[in-house]
């Protein structure tokens, strides 16, 4: 990438096909050609080694799924178990690009719904019956997740008042971000209550979001997905800001790649979101793009550090938090942070193993419990008759068992699905370095588990990652394709999937926080910064109390003249 591409998306997407020929992108990096990706298969296999041999670096690497036709998954499939890609270092994450105007512009599909079918149909044939596709059960069980990627500078229209069901969506315009992500929500969500009960791993959604482009892509993501990549337009909105601050969602940040593409590195919003407590990593994107050495995020974290002079307990809480977020089976997790890294605050902080100083730890949670608190104290949000707990009960559920650095959906639990973090954007399956850990000087051996051929079975230990189905009026759940769902985009947040492995209810109460949250923040004027939240929160609840203790006042007067005026007829 070079300074053309500064602002210029579609620019640096023509990099990768060079004189308008997308024959050596074809070549050396594709799973499909003529040679069946043999070339790109050699080059995975030396990162793999490399990582192996390195002991303190994962990777979670994107490979993309097009939803063009209906054999994409059983050729990735065959790709990757053929090639005996499988490593204890790596794990996958599926990126489907934002498409279709370009699959309907040349005839390979009718409508959006052909999309959604190629791109889960599959997954549930081989949920249900492991032996119609045996490879792809295979491959599935080292697949932690999906990812939603494209040009978001982008301008979206609205052409319709209501969005139409997919079947229906036949022209030649791209839906807008929300859409991709709803439907991809709505559709995961069923397929992992399907594959949980079928006892397999299961899935989240990780998008890319809040690059460039509007920021409503931040809001249909927070509604939606467990944890985002880059993030960096929530500096423009502080209430949404906030929102994440709460909910402690992840963020994988990639200030290099933003540097060349959207934002000069001085201007990048991370070290404002670390000091803040948001849940921020650092993570590489496209690093044979933007990156110089083989160590990629090697390069991220030390750049970092020089330019926005971060301490070396920085460096090691960064470094927890995208072991954190990473979607590693717990088993891996513990032997990385500790075996009761799920835990709140300083109980849950291994020293010994993340080098961060309990003191920090403490503050992060003190810090979050006291902004859930006022939350609690100063919540005046009724309450609605599908809930049986009250608003109230939720928010000091949420204060009582705030986490840092990641709250109860991500990491209060042993078994949860992993957020969004320390994960390499690695383009048709060529990339490079995922999660880092700064811990001590100990060997990881095993951990990630075998897979066997034909077992039906996941195989991968201790990896129950799952979203709980939603049903009921207006929200979605058991194991059918969600292609034709309700086109209302207001019903995401009865299936926010931020507790995945509670009850049905406390889903449904989990969604409604959300909406309770960003109520109250609204109420309440919370529209600065989050470092002065609180005192604009307690201002505007003076200002209520004296407007409601005047209110008071004038109807006792009007109350007293009426009884006067009755006594004297």
């Amino acid at each position: 990438a070079h300074k053309d591409s500064f602002h210029r998306f579609d620019k640096f997407n023509l990099k990768y096909n060079p004189i308008g020929e997308s024959r050596l992108r074809e070549i050396f990096l594709k799973t499909d050609n003529k040679i069946q990706g043999q070339y790109l298969a050699e080059i995975t296999r030396e990162i793999f080694s490399d990582l192996e041999q390195s002991k303190y670096q994962m990777a979670e690497y994107r490979i993309s799924i097009y939803g063009r036709s209906m054999d994409e998954w059983d050729k990735l499939a065959d790709w990757v178990v053929n090639n005996k890609l499988f490593s204890p270092n790596v794990r996958w994450l599926i990126q489907v690009p934002r498409l279709y105007n370009i699959y309907k512009a040349t005839k390979t599909v009718e409508n959006f719904e052909q999309v959604i079918q190629n791109m889960f149909r599959p997954l549930f044939e081989v949920t249900k019956d492991p032996s119609s596709h045996p490879n792809l059960h295979i491959f599935l069980q080292r697949v932690i997740g999906f990812d939603s990627v494209d040009d978001e500078s982008k301008a979206e229209r609205r052409i319709y008042k209501k969005y139409p069901y997919p079947r229906v969506w036949n022209t030649n315009m791209n839906p807008p971000y929300s859409y991709y992500i709803y439907y991809m929500f709505a559709n995961l969500t069923s397929l992992n209550s399907f594959r949980q009960r079928r006892g397999f791993n299961t899935f989240v959604l990780r998008p890319h979001c809040g690059e460039a482009g509007d920021t409503d892509h931040l809001t249909s993501a927070f509604l939606t997905s467990f944890g985002i990549s880059h993030g960096i337009l929530l500096r423009k909105v502080p209430a949404l800001q906030y929102l994440y601050y709460l909910t402690q969602m992840g963020i994988a940040m990639s200030p290099l790649s933003n540097n060349a593409l959207f934002l000069d590195y001085e201007r990048n919003p991370f070290p404002t979101f670390f000091h803040r407590g948001l849940n921020v990593s650092l993570s590489t994107d496209d690093p044979l793009q933007f990156h110089f050495t083989k160590e990629p995020l090697i390069e991220e974290y030390s750049v970092a550090a020089q330019i926005w002079k971060l301490s070396a307990a920085d460096m090691c809480e960064i470094s927890r938090n995208s072991v954190v977020q990473s979607g590693f089976e717990n088993k891996v997790k513990k032997h990385w942070i500790g075996k009761k890294w799920y835990l709140p605050g300083v109980q849950g902080n291994d020293m010994e193993r993340t080098n961060v100083p309990h003191i920090r730890v403490a503050f992060r949670h003190e810090t979050l419990r006291e902004e859930l608190d006022m939350l609690h104290r100063y919540s005046q949000v009724e309450h609605p008759p599908m809930f049986t707990t009250t608003p109230r009960d939720l928010f000091k559920r949420m204060a009582s068992s705030a986490a840092s650095p990641a709250l109860f959906g991500h990491s209060h639990y042993p078994f949860q699905a992993p957020g969004s973090g320390g994960a390499a954007n690695a383009n048709g399956g060529s990339g490079s370095i995922g999660s880092m850990n700064l811990g001590p000087a100990t060997t990881m051996t095993g951990g990630a588990g075998t897979t066997t051929p034909g077992s039906g079975y996941n195989t991968v230990p201790e990896s129950p990652f799952a979203l709980q189905p939603v049903t009921g009026s207006g929200a979605f759940g058991g194991s059918v394709l969600l292609s034709d769902m309700t086109d209302d985009m207001s019903l995401m947040v009865q299936g926010h999937p931020h507790l995945p492995q509670a009850s049905l209810q406390t889903i449904r109460e989990q969604g409604q926080v959300h909406t309770n949250v960003m109520t109250v923040a609204h109420q309440l004027g919370m529209l600065s910064c989050v470092s002065g939240v609180s005192e604009m929160a307690e201002r505007a609840l003076a200002k209520k109390k004296k407007e409601e203790q005047l209110r008071m006042e004038i109807e006792q007067q009007q109350k007293e003249q009426q009884q006067q005026q009755q006594q004297q007829q």
